[in-house]
């Protein structure tokens, strides 16, 4: 944490000094305990601590700036946030999707300032791409027991270090070399254990981790740096914070169960380097359901969420949708082993519950559910509700479950009523949120706490602002309103629903119409409000997939350059930094034959795109169907044109920006007269004088492609010479024109 807290105060004082000048400096953590410095660099965890929290409670600050945010909810970072006072505060995260699918930014009243996923990243070049080298794992994994989520770790530790494994490593290392390594381990034994094991075989290593047997950390990260060490041993040192800009590889010899984990590992070598084109992977994979999911995970990474037949694309062969510049390597071995792993169907659903109660170390929510992207009514299908599924999981309690048996038809009406807008299920919220779901609530203060929750939400307010809506919600008076949400939702309410009636009106409060017995009144609230929970982020999430910026005005035009990536056309789009005004999200469009299409916009990139009515993506088929086979390739310059007329987005293949930015098109005239069509070099000769040869002039040969010199059988002829700049000539060296895809893309 020390390492963390001074890299953080060394990266703002290199921000403020400069334009305030330097101030004193103090630090709460460790032996230091002290908050009055023009910049503190503070640790949560001992500000958490009784004498931090009433020591805290009595300091104002100007600005807060939280790193790591995604603890936030955390308790120990709960009790620090709820003393913090501050007139600004700004959280920084690199982690925002949480497995539990927490909001991290609700607890900023859902205030984004920014947002970049590692995509984005890849994208702005801000970090590097990555190449994904999956290795068989010799290890059979069947065999350690797995409790909770988790491998037994003395099994493990002792499986992991077998010498098949480490040859199989050894070989991936030398076939793909790097000079600054971190190797993820098992256990302070195991990192020691591949320190010494890596040290037999010549390299520098050390081993590193919270524990008396660690080699020292700065001076292990100072060598990593400047280059003298070659391989970093680390267990859960390096997951967060810590960076490490020049590290180019990666080894993953701990099976880590955890997303989070994963991507945090994942991130400590994505950092762009002067030098640095591309971070190495290198992860073993083996027969648990485990390495599949980190599949997953990487495939999410251009995405919203990935899918179990997603994945059975990427492992039949199809390539894998993957940020610019990113491979993904599987051999024969691998597949196989990832295919046998694959649940199919409703069993998909059922592994997902289960893989995040593991990750979780508690039952999930519906909502995490369907953060995750599957539906809990698949998994209500054979049991017949949500809550009869997880009773039949073996993770509802007692009391919970006897809660369902005698309510069961009022959580089972929550799971299926009809949902036109989110009206029905805001009214229960505010129920909750007031506690006044049994004893109820006064109808006109129920009105009101519904506008506000609604107008105040980032996605539901669009049901009261809408153009569909008879009221304007912001602008009607407090009378107006109450009486247009009783007329709607409430009434509602107050009819019946599945031959019953659920709520009655008693003179002015709104209650249920049945009585729940004190002893369950605390189950029966936390029952209701998961399915409400359910059912608001359900719609929640459909209505942002079906929004295309409809808050803001439209920018009538934008130009996309077409680009590559694994092998496939995609567009690059003008960031919004540019045109903040560019619609984001499934975009309908019409193409110059009339065909209409939908085009998934992204923040820096569009590459799905297919017919209305048809979900297999065929932007790269319409790409090259337009360009040729070249589109997107480097050398070219193909660009697509979107125009917004008559209230419909108008998307078309720029003919006149294809120009070649490589070696132009020339016509050759031949002895005898003959034009022929050639790419030749700028400055083609057939002849030159004596004297430029190999002073400023190279022969172009008549080949496609050499893998180094040729046999006298394989001598081609010489074409002409062209003009070289900048390079050094000698005998030997030629032009050659290089045709094909096999180089693509090109990673040095």
């Amino acid at each position: 944490r020390a390492q963390i807290l001074a890299q953080a105060e060394a990266a703002l004082a290199a921000v403020l000094d400069p334009e305030f000048g330097p101030a004193e400096t103090t630090c709460y953590l460790a032996d230091h305990s002290e908050l009055h410095g023009a910049l503190v660099i503070a640790s949560v965890q001992k500000l958490a601590r009784p004498a931090g929290l009433q020591l805290l409670e009595s300091r104002q600050f100007d600005y807060a700036i939280i790193d790591e945010v995604h603890h936030a909810h955390a308790p120990t970072w709960r009790r620090m946030l709820n003393r913090l006072q501050a007139h600004f505060t700004l959280g920084l995260t690199a982690t925002p999707e949480r497995s539990d699918g927490i909001d991290v930014a609700s607890l900023f009243d859902d205030n984004l300032a920014c947002h970049a996923s590692i995509a984005d990243g890849i994208a702005e070049e801000a970090l590097v791409p990555f190449h994904y080298i999956g290795i068989r794992d010799t290890v059979n994994f069947q065999n350690i027991p797995w409790r909770n989520g988790r491998f037994d770790t003395a099994q493990l530790e002792l499986e992991v270090s077998q010498s098949p494994r480490m040859e199989r490593l050894w070989q991936a290392m030398q076939q793909h070399s790097a000079a600054r390594t971190i190797v993820f381990c098992v256990s302070q034994r195991h990192a020691i254990f591949t320190r010494d094991w890596l040290r037999q075989r010549g390299l520098t290593a050390a081993a590193v981790f919270a524990g008396n047997h660690s080699d020292p950390l700065s001076r292990s990260l100072a060598d990593l740096r400047s280059g003298h060490l070659q391989c970093l041993c680390a267990v859960d040192l390096f997951n967060e914070g810590l960076d490490l800009p020049a590290v180019d590889r990666i080894i993953m010899l701990r099976p880590t169960e955890s997303k989070v984990l994963f991507l945090q590992q994942l991130g400590r070598g994505l950092r762009a380097s002067a030098g640095k084109t591309r971070l190495l992977v290198l992860d073993f994979v083996g027969n648990h359901k485990v390495f599949a999911h980190r599949l997953l995970h990487l495939l999410a990474l251009n995405s919203d969420n990935s899918s179990w037949q997603q994945l059975r694309k990427v492992l039949d062969g199809q390539p894998a949708p993957l940020p610019p510049g990113c491979l993904l390597d599987l051999d024969l071995q691998v597949r196989d082993v990832l295919k046998e792993l694959l649940p199919t169907g409703a069993a998909a659903a059922v592994d997902a519950y289960r893989r995040l109660r593991d990750e979780l170390q508690r039952r999930p929510t519906a909502a995490e559910i369907v953060r995750q992207g599957y539906l809990p009514r698949i998994l209500a299908a054979g049991t017949g509700s949500w809550f009869e599924f997880v009773d039949a999981e073996g993770d509802l309690p007692p009391h919970q479950a006897d809660c369902l048996q005698q309510y069961k038809d009022w959580f089972l009406m929550l799971e299926t009523t009809r949902l036109n807008r989110s009206y029905k299920m805001i009214v229960l919220q505010v129920l909750l949120d007031h506690d006044a779901l049994v004893t109820g609530l006064d109808i006109r203060q129920l009105c009101l706490a519904c506008r506000h929750f609604l107008l105040q939400h980032h996605t539901l307010h669009r049901d009261l602002t809408g153009g569909a809506v008879a009221i304007d919600a912001r602008t009607a008076t407090d009378e107006a309103f109450v009486q247009w949400w009783t007329r709607w939702p409430i009434s509602r309410w107050l009819d019946q629903q599945d031959g019953r009636h659920w709520f009655r009106r008693d003179q002015d409060t709104l209650s249920l119409a049945f009585g729940v017995d004190a002893a369950s009144q605390e189950d029966f609230q936390q029952l209701t409000q998961e399915l409400v929970d359910w059912r608001l982020t359900d719609y929640g999430r459909r209505q942002q997939a079906e929004q295309v910026t409809t808050d803001q005005p439209q920018q009538t035009s934008f130009t996309a350059k077409v680009s590559h990536a694994n092998r496939r056309p995609i567009l690059f789009l003008p960031s919004l930094t540019e045109n903040p005004n560019r619609p984001v999200g499934p975009l309908n469009v019409t193409l110059p034959d009339g065909q209409q299409w939908v085009f998934k916009l992204v923040k820096v990139a569009c590459n799905v795109a297919s017919p209305q009515g048809v979900s297999k993506n065929q932007l790269p088929d319409l790409l090259q169907e337009w360009f040729g086979p070249d589109a997107g390739l480097p050398g070219t310059n193909f660009q697509v044109n979107f125009r917004f007329e008559d209230g419909q987005w108008q998307v078309a293949p720029a003919r006149f920006a294809t120009e070649v930015v490589t070696t132009p098109q020339v016509t050759v005239v031949e002895p005898d007269g003959v034009a022929i069509e050639a790419l030749w070099p700028r400055g083609f000769r057939r002849t030159i004088a004596a004297a430029r040869r190999y002073h400023d002039c190279l022969p172009v040969h008549d080949l496609s492609a050499s893998a180094g010199f040729w046999s006298v059988e394989q001598q081609p002829e010489e074409q002409g010479w062209a003009p070289v700049t900048g390079v050094t000539l000698q005998m030997g060296m030629f032009i050659g024109k290089v045709s094909g895809r096999s180089m693509e893309p090109r990673i040095p």
